[in-house]
């Protein structure tokens, strides 16, 4: 499982979801309320299906932005958007 850049343990489903594992309990994605389960499915609007770590990393560090969109699709069929500023990630 990699780091992702993020507080949590994730890895990648068959058809190269990145889904969460795990979230590090008192950090900025468990503040946020992020959960285990979760699927990140867009980073600012761009799907994130099938890329690289390295690519999703690059998303979520974009030049110039001082915020970032995290979209997730939750375990209960409903989704999540989270806007955190680029240096927590």
């Amino acid at each position: 499982a990699a780091k992702f850049n993020m507080p949590a343990d994730v890895t990648r489903d068959k058809k190269g979801r990145i889904v969460i594992n795990d979230i590090t309990p008192g950090s900025w994605a468990a503040q946020a309320g992020i959960q285990a389960g979760w699927q990140l499915v867009k980073v600012d609007g761009t799907d994130v299906t099938g890329m690289s770590i390295e690519q999703v990393k690059a998303l979520m560090t974009p030049a110039g932005k001082p915020m970032v969109g995290l979209h997730f699709a939750r375990t209960d069929g409903g989704t999540a958007q989270i806007v955190l500023p680029v240096g927590l990630r």
